[in-house]
């Protein structure tokens, strides 16, 4: 089975690198006709992984037509390179809304006096 937008696919992958997501926006299909495509693309050979973009927190692999070999897919981030990336984002008053809630959590509450009277130490 031969589908009608095969050929507009090949077009657009042969002009520029696209996403699932941005092709199936230019041809006017669903997103899982355009990974079906890219798929039987994929396994006669004829498209590779150009490059691997960002689409906020996910990566996305950017296809392109033609022989070619697959990108390299980054390596994770670690925890403390997260981490940086998220302080590095932080304003002023989420960073010291942070260290207060931090010191906070330093400090042992005293147990109210009236309390202790009536139920004890412990």
């Amino acid at each position: 089975m031969i589908s009608a937008r095969l050929p507009r696919v090949i077009d657009i992958l042969q002009r520029t690198g696209c996403t699932a997501p941005e092709l199936a926006a230019k041809v006017y299909c669903t997103e899982r006709s355009a990974q079906q495509m890219i798929k039987r693309l994929r396994l006669a050979g004829t498209v590779h992984i150009q490059e691997w973009a960002r689409s906020g927190r996910i990566l996305v692999a950017v296809y392109r037509y033609g022989i070619g070999t697959d990108a390299a897919r980054p390596l994770p981030l670690t925890p403390v390179e997260r981490l940086r990336r998220h302080r590095a984002r932080e304003t002023l008053d989420d960073k010291a809304f942070r260290l207060a809630r931090e010191r906070g959590h330093r400090l042992k509450p005293r147990r109210d006096p009236l309390v202790a009277a009536l139920f004890g130490d412990r």
